[in-house]
């Protein structure tokens, strides 16, 4: 999500909607935080502001993204873009069966020895900034095709890519800093040191996602299925931690009723629309995956409502993607759905054009990328 769409969503839909409230009074929640992007915008307003998502590294990345640290812990990461735990190996501390398709062994283990390095922090408020660092860091040095967002080989990408250790340092000093530059971006914001933003691994789809008395929610579900967030993930996972983080790809949206029967009720009005019926013949299996989706959006939409206070808000935003080279109509859909389960309309729906997007010219898969994104904001009815 768009950093500024988000701050739309907060100046222009929320601090109206709820004029006469202290920002501190009104609780407001992520339950698909992925980057910490809706939490930081909500935090710097003064809502009392917390977020959740089924990916741990996720959950990190809002915490180091929102968390403004004490000064001795900044002292901490400034020192340590100074000390060298590299053993110049060239064999990697572990490895898993795809390893050498992003990674030679010298840059693998530079990465590892720096995950050891860091490893006794997990109770230091500072670890979640260390670790982004050097997830990042895994990302910069592996050998993913650089025109896409998810790591992808394609007859385009530049092949493997050998960093030196002196290299994997280097970038990760350099994400070190970032983080610092960050924290000095809080400070001016005004937050208040060693007071960790509230982020927890959970389902969008169970209760334990949802806290108590909310009243602001802006969120934007995986709209393809969310297969891309887990392979990013597992890659960065797997060479610092040895093992995926991510959890099963079954539990995402859209995937976890995977076993599902589809019911009538919820195949007949999409089955009998022009995009229905052309991924139904193009792709009966991919048809039956989104159904399963709208399934489980809907699903959420009723925790949602459940959870919210009856002066609450709901902010989504959805893009339409494409499947089987057919684009679906998911924003007008979820809007229905939202309607259906017991929500009704705040304000006209706000589109954001994507006018740039890190992909290149040539499809990786059947789908096209997505042109806007639209902010739907709804209230319990």
């Amino acid at each position: 999500m768009a950093l500024s769409l988000a701050e739309y969503f907060i100046d222009e839909v929320a601090s109206p909607h709820f004029a006469g409230r202290e920002p501190e009074e009104v609780r407001f929640h992520d339950p698909f935080c992925g980057s910490g992007t809706t939490v930081l915008v909500a935090k710097a307003n003064g809502y009392d502001a917390s977020g959740s998502d089924l990916l741990p590294s996720s959950v990190l990345l809002t915490k180091a993204k929102t968390s403004l640290l004490g000064s001795e812990s900044i002292s901490w990461l400034e020192w340590e873009t100074k000390v060298n735990p590299l053993t110049y190996s060239r064999v990697p501390r572990w490895t898993w069966k795809t390893w050498r398709k992003w990674y030679s062994g010298r840059t693998l283990r530079a990465i590892q020895d720096y995950a050891l390095h860091i490893q006794d922090l997990d109770d230091e408020p500072h670890y979640p900034h260390a670790a982004i660092a050097l997830s990042q860091t895994a990302w910069d040095v592996s050998s993913v095709d650089r025109d896409v967002i998810v790591p992808t080989h394609s007859n385009f990408a530049r092949g493997i890519r050998k960093f030196k250790p002196g290299t994997v340092r280097r970038v990760y000093c350099d994400r070190i800093q970032r983080v610092i530059r960050g924290q000095r971006a809080l400070q001016s914001l005004g937050f208040a040191p060693d007071c960790p933003t509230r982020t927890w691994t959970a389902s969008a789809l169970t209760t334990s996602a949802w806290p108590a008395r909310l009243r602001l929610v802006l969120c934007s579900p995986p709209y393809g299925l969310g297969i891309d967030y887990f392979r990013a993930t597992s890659i960065q996972s797997l060479s610092t931690l040895g093992e995926s983080g991510t959890g099963s790809k079954s539990e995402m949206v859209g995937r976890v009723g995977s076993g599902y029967v589809m019911l009538d009720a919820a195949q007949g009005p999409f089955a009998s629309e022009p995009w229905g019926r052309a991924i139904q013949e193009a792709n009966p299996e991919r048809f039956n995956a989104m159904m399963t989706y709208l399934i489980e959006i809907e699903a959420f939409l009723t925790i949602a409502r459940d959870h919210l206070e009856p002066d609450g808000l709901l902010g989504m935003v959805i893009g339409d993607p494409e499947m089987s080279r057919i684009r679906v109509p998911l924003t007008r859909v979820i809007h229905d759905i939202a309607i259906l389960v017991g929500f009704k309309d705040h304000s006209p729906p706000v589109v954001d054009r994507i006018r740039r997007r890190s992909q290149g010219p040539h499809r990786r898969s059947s789908n096209a990328p997505i042109g806007q994104e639209t902010l739907l904001s709804f209230v319990p009815n």
